[in-house]
């Protein structure tokens, strides 16, 4: 397998950052995970936006070179050299490329561009659903850098590690006003009396790609989500732009449906 480091193809175990890079010092990065479905990488151009946004927010420099047709041409090229032509796992990583303690000497941004091959064709509804829980431990604090993808990623961790021990297939996070934000890598929905509900971005969540995807094609309602609505639900569904969508079918004693699920696997098919 290889991956490509700001432009440079080598073998994935070649050793490539140095004890001085920031995104490991400091966490001072940020990702986007972009699924390719039949070769061709889904939703690239949001993804893309969404990066740029990111970077405006840890004021890394622009690299005008960094333009659609050089990430069509470089995930392509990486496909292609690692054999992937079906369904992918993409990651691409941005970081800031500087000397300095916390106060970086520039704002250069460097990449690291990596694949994995997927399992499944295209966005398909899990056939058996997620039972899930609340990790109140670590809250998600809202602000500039909740909605981002970013390189510090604790909050995600532990809610994980919390999640394994307690054998659940993923767990719910939540601000500091005791709202729920979205799950360890995925956007939170409800459906209550046929009414889709999701967090506002002012609420922490990650601005994922296939929330905007949903709520630019579906009638979305975005309010605020107290914990209590989730035994109120009538069904839960986590979205991510490698997973689509998936239903949830247990929240304590709760057990869900999957019927507005399966209509946005549909929707974004």
């Amino acid at each position: 397998m290889f991956l490509n480091h700001n432009g440079q193809v080598l073998p994935v175990n070649t050793p490539i950052f140095g004890s001085d890079n920031r995104a490991f010092r400091y966490g001072d990065g940020l990702f986007e995970t972009i699924r390719m479905v039949n070769g061709q990488p889904q939703f690239l151009d949001l993804h893309l936006a969404r990066l740029q946004e990111g970077m405006q927010v840890l004021q890394l420099d622009k690299n005008e070179k960094w333009t659609i047709d050089f990430w069509q041409e470089t995930i392509a090229d990486l496909c292609r050299r690692n054999k992937l032509f079906k369904d992918a796992r993409i990651k691409l990583s941005v970081y800031r490329n500087a000397a300095g303690w916390y106060t970086p000497e520039t704002n250069t941004a460097a990449f690291l561009l990596e694949v994995w091959p997927l399992d499944t064709t295209g966005y398909q509804l899990n056939n058996k659903g997620l039972v899930i829980d609340i990790f109140t431990e670590v809250p998600k604090r809202v602000g500039a850098l909740a909605t981002i993808k970013s390189a510090n990623s604790l909050p995600y961790i532990l809610a994980g590690i919390y999640a394994k021990k307690n054998g659940l297939d993923d767990c719910l996070l939540i601000n500091e006003q005791q709202r729920l934000v979205e799950a360890v890598a995925s956007n939170l929905f409800l459906v209550k009396n046929n009414t889709l509900y999701t967090p506002p971005l002012t609420d922490g969540c990650v601005a994922g790609i296939m929330r905007r995807i949903i709520c630019s094609n579906y009638s979305v309602v975005e309010q605020s989500i107290p914990m209590a609505a989730l035994l109120e639900a009538d069904e839960i569904l986590l979205t991510n732009a490698i997973q689509g969508v998936q239903w949830v079918v247990g929240y304590k004693n709760k057990r869900y449906f999957n019927k507005v699920s399966k209509e946005l696997v549909s929707l974004i098919r």
